[in-house]
């Protein structure tokens, strides 16, 4: 059982368009949206993926490069390092978070078709 009060500690929250139906952590990737908890209007989207799932994919495909729109590595999928990781992105400011991720044109309760946030999608 995850430790709800973890998540408190960030300026932001991640939401999970899907829901978190991770598998498993370790090969894997699932797409994000990243809300800043002060702003409800911008929501960065991401697709994290772990290396492991990457290997798999090059080798499935027989392909001998990879790429991904808004892409994030990660060392797996628990909720705690995507959160830890996009946490230390968004403290480092040598790093332009714009240009790293996408900004949706729409506000997250606009994209979710909720007037509140949808626990479901955390």
């Amino acid at each position: 059982m995850e430790n709800n009060d973890f998540f408190l500690a960030f300026d932001f929250f991640v939401s999970f368009p899907g829901g978190y139906r991770i598998k498993d952590i370790t090969n894997g990737n699932t797409d994000v949206y990243i809300v800043l908890k002060s702003d409800f209007s911008k929501v960065y989207i991401a697709t994290v993926f772990t290396l492991e799932n990457i290997k798999t994919i090059l080798r499935n495909n027989n392909q001998k490069w990879f790429w991904a729109q808004d892409l994030l590595v990660v060392k797996d999928l628990s909720r705690e390092t995507i959160y830890q990781s996009i946490d230390e992105i968004m403290r480092d400011e040598s790093l332009d978070v714009n240009l790293i991720f996408s900004v949706a044109n729409k506000t997250y309760l606009e994209i979710v078709g909720s007037d509140k946030i949808r626990e479901d999608l955390l």
